[in-house]
């Protein structure tokens, strides 16, 4: 539960961070977008997520997508993680709260990178820019000055080929 600052999110598989490289935080072994699970549909607890958090909804979206990441048992949960990761960075913004933010806009990437393209309909190559030059803007500012981040920066979660596209 954010709200008490548990960092349940950080438990994963043993498997999951051996392959983890020490230095990324990425898995250099593992390609999920070949999986059919990546060529499914986004669950609708997915798509729910997506909506509050292109709304700026970053507290909804963690909770949402903390469900479906905790009821999935296949790798495509951790791209349900870094999303919630990210969004749980710019909630950390919100709260000027500039390590928190570079913490979660640094490791919510991180499980995103192995999605890339794209997966469940997730531009992910393109929500990993958004999240690259946030994580730029934050380090410039500081931690005396994030109270300055520049909010048309915030990302949105897109989709692709599909009818329910989300977008700016």
């Amino acid at each position: 539960d954010l709200r008490h600052g548990n960092l349940h999110w950080l438990n994963a598989p043993i498997g999951w961070f051996t392959a983890i490289s020490p230095i990324l935080g990425t898995r250099r072994d593992y390609n999920p977008r070949m999986n059919d699970w990546c060529r499914e549909p986004p669950p609708t607890l997915l798509l729910r997520g997506i909506e509050q958090f292109n709304r700026g909804e970053f507290f909804q979206q963690h909770e949402t997508l903390e469900v479906l990441w905790r009821k999935e048992t296949r790798d495509v949960r951790y791209l349900y993680q870094g999303i919630l990761q990210v969004g749980v960075g710019m909630y950390q913004i919100q709260r000027q709260n500039h390590h928190g933010a570079v913490y979660m806009m640094t490791r919510g990437p991180n499980y995103l990178q192995p999605f890339s393209p794209t997966c469940q309909s997730v531009d992910v190559t393109e929500f990993l820019g958004q999240a690259s030059r946030i994580l730029k803007e934050i380090n410039r500012l500081g931690p005396k000055h994030l109270d300055q981040f520049d909010w048309s920066l915030r990302p949105h979660v897109n989709l692709v080929g599909s009818s329910t596209k989300e977008g700016r």
